[in-house]
């Protein structure tokens, strides 16, 4: 198909993808799979860190709509939005196995027009939500983890670490998270898919003592839980609005697992799994633990962000309050680590599209395989 031809070619030329020409000499670029490729353990945790990272967060849906709505509106977000959005990226993930995910999908199937507007809403939200962890990360530990953790200094002043300015010191922690997470990148996709399933384990394990402590309370009332109470629920538009986006932004993200396919093992085997095991994971994270504290806990309206840490030194004492506590600052790490894997593929994706700069796709010598173009290594293979 020739480029006069593609559609949308005459709205926008920048959005052409690379044509494999006959006589074209120039050497193509594509993702070399990593030695050790990701196994469904590494898939799994890099997945569940792009859709959820466990519970933390969902804390204000109890708050906003009560125990029964909150928990009845993840399970039915789970059926009708997470399940076909997981066996979608899935099998898409398979079937093409590049490097860009979703911008390669909405490439083949749609073209250069719908490919380019899919690329450049997808860049400002991942450019936007990737810059979120950190900062929630760095206000968290600056305002109730270091406190906590330094000792006082001499006469029970304040450690020197906390008198420093607040801007310099959140600033310092923010740039130390990013290092961190460009480091575990640069490190290559197993060690992030590694950490991530170290950090899942790792985040999984407060919550499940939480849920059991919570359960062992001599308040816990189940009853509440299967009790719709209208009178907790959302009350004007702009409330339902928030319960609503806040369910369905904690339910979704598995389209983003797809930006690795080319460095996945038997994508075919590799996905349907990991997606199944990390969606089983997401849910229960969410599930019990709020069912099981909004049981036992039943002040609801003071239910926000970060409660977690609270619930956990009400039920379990201040060990099991600091595991919540660490379990967050592990989440927030390994998300902006998952985050920031996914995204370098979907911006090598676009470079490839010419979306963005070309520059944009060079890769280091050892993650390139330089090869004749050909319509299996292009990610317009669909226009040979």
């Amino acid at each position: 198909m020739s480029a006069s031809r593609l559609p949308f070619a005459g709205l926008n030329m920048l959005a052409q993808p690379f044509l494999a020409e006959e006589g074209n000499a120039d050497e193509d670029y594509v993702l070399r799979p990593p030695p050790r490729q990701l196994s469904v353990v590494q898939l799994m945790g890099l997945t569940f860190f792009v859709v959820s990272g466990s519970a933390y967060g969902i804390e204000d849906a109890v708050s906003s709509a009560g125990p029964f709505l909150a928990i009845a509106s993840i399970l039915c977000a789970t059926l009708v939005w997470s399940v076909p959005m997981a066996a979608v990226a899935s099998e898409l993930s398979a079937a093409l196995p590049h490097s860009g995910g979703y911008i390669v999908w909405v490439n083949t199937a749609f073209g250069a027009m719908p490919s380019l507007l899919n690329g450049m809403s997808n860049l400002v939200c991942n450019v936007l939500d990737g810059a979120l962890y950190p900062l929630l990360l760095t206000d968290y530990v600056q305002g109730s983890v270091l406190p906590s953790l330094l000792p006082d200094g001499p006469g029970g002043s304040p450690h020197p670490w906390l008198l420093l300015s607040p801007v310099i010191l959140a600033n310092v922690l923010r740039l130390l998270v990013v290092t961190c997470a460009a480091a575990v990148n640069v490190l290559g996709p197993n060690m992030v898919g590694s950490l991530a399933a170290a950090a899942m384990l790792l985040v999984s394990v407060p919550f499940l003592l939480l849920t059991l402590c919570a359960l062992g309370s001599p308040s816990l009332d189940l009853s509440v839980l299967i009790t719709p109470n209208t009178q907790l629920w959302p009350k004007t538009h702009e409330a339902w609005y928030f319960f609503v986006m806040l369910v369905l932004w904690n339910t979704c993200g598995y389209d983003s697992a797809g930006m690795v396919a080319a460095e996945v093992a038997d994508g075919r085997r590799t996905y349907p799994r990991a997606f199944k095991g990390s969606l089983l994971l997401s849910t229960l994270l969410y599930v019990l633990p709020l069912a099981a504290c909004a049981a036992a806990d039943h002040d609801w309206s003071e239910w926000r962000e970060g409660h977690f840490s609270n619930l956990g030194i009400e039920f379990g004492g201040p060990l099991l309050g600091f595991a919540m506590t660490a379990g967050s600052v592990a989440s927030m790490l390994a998300i902006s680590c998952a985050l920031m894997c996914t995204t370098s593929r979907a911006l090598y994706a676009m470079a490839q599209l010419r979306m963005l700069p070309p520059g944009l796709s060079r890769l280091h010598p050892e993650c390139v395989l330089r090869s004749r173009p050909t319509h299996s290594a292009r990610l317009t293979s669909r226009m040979g």
